[in-house]
């Protein structure tokens, strides 16, 4: 079991609006887990009104670049692939077991995506909180 989440920002988005179509799977993900959460400053700038997760969760900014994983990870969006360079430099720095958190499964779990971030990076896991999850 994991010691922290990285959380994406339809993670964090999810959790906060009750109207998201992720809000109950998000909010119970977060309340039935006992780890350390994370978010990135990418995130952060995504979602400005974050005042209810933002209590939780460190803001972590990345120092290094990453620029081999960056190459493996290439087939990813931009956007994507900086959260999981994130969320590996989160594994990196801290030592903990991290797994990354999202409700965007096309773009970080589907075709093949998810075993490709695993094979390139210290993440233990992509978990798709998604309504609709590909499997993972």
């Amino acid at each position: 079991m994991p010691d922290a989440s990285f959380l994406d920002t339809g993670v964090v988005l999810g959790f906060c609006f009750r109207d998201d179509a992720h809000h109950h799977r998000c909010r119970r993900y977060l309340d039935d887990h006992d780890f350390r959460l994370f978010v990135s400053d990418h995130v952060v700038s995504e979602y400005l009104n974050r005042e209810t997760l933002m209590e939780e969760v460190e803001v972590w900014e990345r120092d290094e670049e990453y620029s081999t994983i960056d190459d493996e990870l290439s087939a990813i969006p931009w956007d994507d692939r900086r959260i999981c360079l994130d969320a590996h430099d989160v594994v990196v720095v801290t030592g903990l077991p991290t797994e990354l958190a999202t409700t965007n499964p096309t773009d970080l779990v589907g075709d093949g995506y998810r075993e490709l971030i695993l094979d390139a990076t210290s993440i233990e896991d992509v978990v798709s909180l998604a309504s609709r999850s590909l499997s993972r």
